[in-house]
């Protein structure tokens, strides 16, 4: 299977790589990073928060275990204290086994 994806790629990809339009750096000088990857440099962890709460719910590994534990801790009829309490131990467990 490998062998048959080679080929094609190879012939798709070889191109595009042997003209890319970013100059390589000398040798001995460091490459410059990329704009976006400066960028994390200066970013707060509030805004951090966004990003990394979406790539995590998108995961539907994630999505499917979360939407269940809000569904059975939502349909049990347990006291407000008690579905607080049920979801912060689905936190907990979940961060030390993700």
């Amino acid at each position: 299977m490998m062998n048959g994806l080679a080929a094609p790629s190879a012939t798709c990809c070889l191109p595009r790589w042997a003209s890319r339009s970013a100059p390589r750096p000398r040798p001995g000088m460091p490459a410059a990073p990329p704009k976006w990857m400066t960028s994390i440099d200066r970013t707060t962890p509030v805004v951090a928060l966004g990003p990394g709460a979406a790539l995590s719910g998108v995961n539907p590994k994630n999505l499917a275990l979360s939407v269940t534990a809000a569904v059975a801790i939502a349909s049990n009829g347990l006291s407000g204290g008690q579905q607080v309490a049920s979801v912060v131990v689905f936190v907990l467990i979940g961060s030390l086994l993700g």
